[in-house]
């Protein structure tokens, strides 16, 4: 029986807390599948890797795409703790996910100490003609926590 947004939610907080514990910044991201099942869960490892384009929905989009040996994700919903920067929302694209479910705004996260490039999702898909369908702000609270508790490491 598949999760509720909301667990799924969690589940991707607490894969950001991973990546926090290891010294990156807190992003995650899961991927599940049409059937509701999680078929992949990756942090950031921007930091980790000294790589600026390891984003935890670029690291769940290009891993499991890999794993599965396929690119099409159609039917398939995307949780990100944030609002996807301009990058991974071309990414999500590419990858034909049906849906995207995001906890916070890139605003809540202020100062976050690196340049970041802010565009609207919703809008961003729109402009591009990408039929995703966007949830946003699901356990908003739970995830500014998430970055203040990083804020304070």
């Amino acid at each position: 029986m598949p999760l509720t947004d909301d667990e799924y939610m969690q589940l991707a907080i607490d894969e950001s807390y991973i990546g926090m514990k290891k010294g990156d910044r807190p992003f995650a991201s899961i991927l599940v599948n049409q059937n509701g099942n999680i078929v992949y869960k990756a942090h950031n490892t921007v930091l980790e890797e000294c790589n600026p384009v390891a984003h935890g929905e670029i690291n769940v989009i290009s891993s499991y795409c890999r794993q599965s040996n396929m690119m099409d994700l159609e039917g398939y919903t995307l949780y990100a703790t944030s609002e996807p920067c301009p990058m991974c929302a071309a990414a999500i694209g590419w990858a034909n996910i049906s849906r995207l479910v995001f906890g916070g705004y890139r605003e809540d996260f202020d100062n976050p100490g690196y340049v970041r490039q802010n565009v609207n999702v919703s809008t961003y898909f729109k402009e591009q003609r990408m039929k995703i369908e966007v949830t946003d702000t699901v356990l908003r609270d739970k995830v500014i926590k998430m970055y203040k508790d990083f804020k304070a490491q």
